[in-house]
């Protein structure tokens, strides 16, 4: 029916009373067949998160709770390690009597944390299919980290760790959970 709108319009013919109704009629029946489908769909959607209903969380809040998890297990491993660590190269007494060490001492756990949770982040890609919530929240924790770092070590960081995690990441993304680690014990063997 466009087509044949269109030749009449570029050919300057008038276009007839009965093909503009039945042209009417035929938009008027996709609309009322849309929305049938709508309501459908939305019957569907209503089923799924009655069935499933920790799944229809927002890609954003499901980034979140990723990295926050990943965060909380690694303030854990922490956490374990300087309980079992026989060695602490600062005690309570030497903290109370330099207060000034104690933010910076917050200051560099939390870097480690951001870190370990990143590690941690690409350990749970690398066991689970790839999907675009954990790369977005792997990409989010990249950039925490960046931001964490002192400015004189960010190209460091950027240089040394940043491109190797990337690569890692693209990786994981093209060929799936083994392949990646396949691929570099494949090349260490040549």
């Amino acid at each position: 029916m466009n087509c044949e709108i269109e030749k009449m319009k570029s050919y300057s013919y008038v276009v007839p009373n009965d093909f503009r109704k039945l042209y009417a009629g035929v938009i008027f029946d996709l609309e009322r067949i849309n929305s049938e489908i709508d309501l459908k769909l939305e019957c569907v959607h209503i089923h799924c998160l009655r069935l499933t209903p920790d799944e229809h969380l927002t890609p954003v809040i499901a980034s979140q709770m990723l990295k926050e998890q990943a965060q909380i297990e690694a303030d854990d491993i922490l956490h374990e390690l300087k309980e079992t660590s026989s060695e602490n190269n600062l005690d309570v007494e030497e903290l109370a009597q330099e207060p000034d060490l104690i933010p910076q001492k917050q200051k560099y756990h939390d870097l480690i944390v951001s870190l370990m949770g990143l590690l941690i982040q690409f350990k749970n890609l690398s066991e689970s299919e790839v999907n675009a919530v954990e790369i977005q929240a792997i990409n989010e924790a990249m950039e925490e980290v960046k931001q964490r770092l002192n400015p004189s070590n960010l190209s460091s960081f950027q240089s040394d760790i940043e491109v190797h995690l990337q690569y890692i990441q693209t990786m994981l993304s093209n060929y799936g959970n083994l392949q990646a680690f396949l691929n570099c014990s494949q090349c260490r063997a040549t």
